[in-house]
């Protein structure tokens, strides 16, 4: 979850970040959501090994991935 929040963080310095880990048989996905105005809405979907560090390329792609949907979405 922690290279997921430091991608946000870049893409939005001053969004409120809150992480929470939901385990659905045994895939763990990282799902980034868009709150506004009380409406939750999906941005963003991986799986969580693309973001561990052991792959950096994975991780690398998924971190630019996350800033750059992040910094799109606050445009909006």
């Amino acid at each position: 979850m922690r290279s997921a929040s430091e991608a946000v963080a870049a893409g939005a310095p001053s969004a409120k970040i809150s992480t929470s880990c939901i385990d659905r048989m045994g895939a763990i996905f990282v799902v980034i959501y868009k709150c506004e105005n009380g409406a939750k809405r999906k941005i963003y979907t991986t799986d969580q090994r693309n973001l561990f560090r052991k792959y950096p390329d994975r991780r690398s792609k998924a971190m630019a991935e996350i800033t750059a949907i992040v910094r799109q979405e606050m445009g909006k």
